[in-house]
């Protein structure tokens, strides 16, 4: 499983399909486009927590997942499941769901 957000290329999607077997599974996760780059998801990460280092999460490395969808169609994947990744910041609780508007994991296969 790849983030995306941080990889050179991530349209690197037909690699990826040349790489797996017929029948193979490809996870990714990354951000959603539609957010807000200075939300603070990022913020927190990048300047209190220093979890991340500054200026990793750029709004040009976010990927919408239509998009994420379109480069693996075209690189002959097919998308099996997409899931939101949800953290209550709170508890620290983190759970999958069906909003993908923040941050989403993706199954593709070949």
């Amino acid at each position: 499983m790849e983030m995306l957000e941080h990889v050179p290329d991530p349209r690197m999607t037909a690699t990826l399909a040349r790489l797996l077997r017929p029948g193979g599974a490809l996870f990714v996760s990354t951000s959603t486009a539609t957010s807000d780059p200075s939300c603070w998801r990022f913020r927190r990460r990048e300047y209190l927590h220093r979890s991340d280092p500054r200026g990793t999460h750029g709004y040009e490395r976010l990927i919408a997942p239509a998009e994420l969808a379109r480069w693996a169609r075209a690189a002959g994947l097919t998308l099996s499941a997409m899931a939101g990744i949800e953290l209550n910041p709170f508890t620290d609780h983190v759970a999958l769901s069906g909003n993908v508007s923040v941050n989403y994991l993706a199954h593709f296969r070949r």
